[in-house]
């Protein structure tokens, strides 16, 4: 590439990145590079678990980590906890 015209990031929603400082950070960083100019764009990874007890996957209650299927608190996040260069476009 040339020049960087756009990067996509995903953050899982259990990384507790805060966007505006994420965003400054990204444009400090792209200073004097081939991706000064990009933009920057932002995905948030939905939260996921999975009940060691039942197997269930599903989507936490906001205020209760436990399955919605057998209300076991014996649970693994499946998702949530990543950090992704999802793409990179330029010319």
């Amino acid at each position: 590439l040339k020049r960087v015209t756009k990067v996509t990031i995903q953050f899982g929603e259990m990384i507790q990145i805060v966007p505006d400082i994420f965003r400054f950070a990204f444009q400090e960083g792209i200073r004097g590079t081939i991706a000064e100019n990009s933009t920057l764009e932002i995905e948030l990874i939905p939260i996921r678990l999975r009940c060691s007890e039942c197997s269930e996957d599903f989507n936490p209650n906001p205020l209760q980590f436990k399955c919605s299927n057998c209300s076991s608190f014996d649970i693994e996040i499946i998702q949530g906890k990543e950090i992704l260069i999802k793409s990179i476009e330029g010319v």
